[in-house]
């Protein structure tokens, strides 16, 4: 994820620092934890990763990369009949198989019901960050700030209904977080906007 500070590419170098410090896989406090790029690797290691930022992107974050520990079923999304039809498509079916290898089947199906059969709307993303919003900004193109708010606002609805549990929704909320950088039409800074 595009992030100001991002330590990925750091890792190597954080992880021989841990090392020789004498560093033993047990507890780990990823104290800005940002992306928590740094958390999450730890946490593979086998540590228990504490993580602390107080942005509401590096939140979702750390409860997605940190907290959860198992694949969540999906239960009360999945077996939802207004989705049903749409679950066993061939569209959906073959959505489903892009998916990155090694993807959980039950996140997958949830991350493709959100990305396929989510309508999209206009809302506060497209309002203020579209071309064609109140404030004609360029952060992402109309179809692009339409898609998210529809994600958005369908994971709202989802979580007031009680369909998703703490993890699941932070799960997904974080997959639209990433998909929204993948869109963006910045560079990863602050207004400056792709030319292509």
């Amino acid at each position: 994820m595009r992030y100001l500070g991002n330590k990925t590419k750091l890792l190597p170098e954080i992880e021989a620092f841990a090392t020789a410090k004498g560093a033993r896989g047990e507890v780990f406090l990823d104290a800005f934890a940002g992306t928590s790029a740094v958390g999450a690797a730890f946490k593979e290691r086998g540590y228990i990763v504490h993580g602390c930022d107080l942005l509401t992107s590096s939140f979702v974050s750390q409860v997605a990369l940190l907290e959860v520990n198992r694949a969540p079923r999906f239960r009360g999304l999945l077996g939802m009949k207004s989705y049903r039809r749409g679950l066993n498509s061939r569209t959906f079916e073959a959505e489903l198989e892009a998916l990155p290898r090694g993807t959980p089947r039950e996140l997958g199906r949830a991350v493709t019901l959100l990305d396929s059969l989510v309508e999209p709307e206009e809302g506060l993303i497209f309002r203020h960050y579209a071309p064609s919003g109140e404030h004609g900004r360029k952060y992402y193109r109309d179809e692009h700030a339409r898609a998210l708010d529809g994600k958005l606002n369908r994971l709202r609805e989802w979580w007031r209904e009680g369909r998703l549990s703490r993890g699941e929704f932070h799960l997904l909320l974080y997959a639209v977080l990433d998909a929204a950088d993948r869109v963006a039409n910045i560079a990863g800074v602050y207004a400056a906007y792709l030319k292509n």
